[in-house]
């Protein structure tokens, strides 16, 4: 049987970092309450897996939003599930109002990627990730799409394990969004060497490689004829002897 793992929240007048075993899983905006739930597979390690939210009050001048709160659960849904609220089995519920940091732990007997996120040696050099991010932007630039699957295979092999699908699957539907998707819609590709930004996950296990004082998503479109932007975020640490785009 197949289960795919949830974090699902709620959060009222309040945005949330959560980050799962150090490795950030999303950011809510709830200035206005807000539903959020994600499958978290890909960023399990076995029986000890932590959760950290990091709560920052929206409004908190504001008499009528002043008393914010989050709520909700890791949930474990079978993969033909549809989710939802009332959805899923629940693995640890939880309730917070008024605080600015939760962390608590839950265990999974199906995934564990502690290699990638724990165990995996830290790079403590900022130079050989900006090194790294310089290689990567040159390939990204000759639109060559086996040399840039190449760099994403490590994160892409880990996401179809924890998917239940095929690598050759999901190598295939990253070369049909760098085909259909981000090359057809006028990708951003031109960088000031001061523009590329480094930031730390998991000890430094991880970094995430953006672009500006917000860390916009590396590969960032135009907007489409629908008004979509497509966008990947970059997650790059060891595979082996090399880096690679590991999440």
């Amino acid at each position: 049987m197949n289960f795919v793992y949830h974090l699902e929240i709620e959060a009222r007048f309040c945005n949330v970092l959560g980050l799962i075993n150090k490795f950030p899983i999303y950011q809510v905006n709830g200035e206005k309450p807000t539903v959020f739930s994600k499958p978290i597979n890909s960023a399990l390690v076995g029986k000890e897996n932590e959760v950290n939210l990091i709560i920052t009050p929206t409004n908190p001048l504001d008499p009528n939003r002043k008393n914010y709160s989050i709520k909700g659960a890791v949930k474990k849904y079978e993969s033909t599930d549809f989710t939802g609220p009332d959805q899923g089995e629940v693995i640890f519920p939880f309730h917070f109002e008024n605080t600015l940091a939760v962390s608590f732990k839950f265990e999974n007997d199906y995934f564990d990627y502690k290699n990638v996120l724990i165990e995996n040696r830290p790079i403590k050099d900022k130079a050989t990730i900006k090194n790294y991010a310089h290689k990567l932007i040159d390939i990204l630039r000759t639109g060559n799409v086996e040399n840039i699957l190449n760099e994403f295979k490590p994160k892409l092999t880990d996401y179809a394990a924890a998917y239940f699908v095929s690598p050759e699957f999901m190598f295939n539907e990253f070369i049909r969004f760098l085909n259909e998707k981000y090359f057809v819609n006028s990708p951003r590709l031109k960088f000031a060497e001061d523009e590329i930004s480094l930031r730390p996950w998991c000890d430094e296990k991880i970094w995430e490689i953006g672009v500006g004082f917000e860390m916009e998503e590396l590969l960032l479109t135009a907007p489409s004829d629908e008004g979509l932007e497509y966008a990947t975020k970059v997650y790059v640490g060891f595979s082996g002897r090399d880096l690679k785009v590991v999440r």
